[in-house]
């Protein structure tokens, strides 16, 4: 069995790519926001996702609705309510 090294490396010279917190730009922020959604939208479309099917069946109705509609999913209140329904499949 082979066996993985942990990296050597300095962590001052780690640069991840990331823009400095910023209260006023919130520029890392959304940075993390759209890796957060490249992400959720590769793993529920991945060939692994049991629930692939359902996942887009469902995109034909999003695609229907109007942007503002759209918009308003971005929420933290809609994050929440994502949290709940994805939990209900992991009890």
């Amino acid at each position: 069995m082979k066996r993985v090294s942990p990296a050597k490396f300095d962590i001052d010279d780690w640069d991840v790519g990331l823009e400095d917190e910023d209260e006023e730009t919130h520029d890392q922020q959304r940075q993390l926001d759209d890796l957060r959604r490249k992400y959720v939208t590769k793993i529920l479309t991945s060939d692994l996702n049991n629930l692939k099917p359902s996942v887009y069946s469902h995109l034909p109705q999003y695609d229907d609705l109007p942007v503002e509609r759209k918009m308003a999913f971005d929420t933290d209140a809609h994050f929440d309510r994502m949290q709940i329904r994805i939990g209900c499949f992991l009890d």
